[in-house]
């Protein structure tokens, strides 16, 4: 599948969020930006998501994003 200028352009917009709103403590905030990324199979996207469960705490999701990341 190939991306256009506006996809690509709507992901680094995203990926710009997700990582403000990570180095502001913003955990839920910076989740919420690289999930749908994430979910598209974007490596990068996973690997902030697997950041962010680990600092929250969340092992149980973030091994199921480890699991996903292996499986891509």
């Amino acid at each position: 599948m190939m991306m256009d200028e506006a996809d690509c352009a709507a992901d680094a917009c995203a990926t710009n969020m997700g990582i403000i709103h990570l180095r502001a403590g913003d955990l839920v905030g910076a989740y919420r930006y690289f999930l749908p990324l994430a979910e598209s199979g974007d490596a990068s996207a996973i690997d902030s998501l697997i950041d962010i469960c680990r600092r929250a705490g969340d092992t149980t999701r973030a091994e199921q994003w480890l699991a996903r990341r292996a499986a891509e």
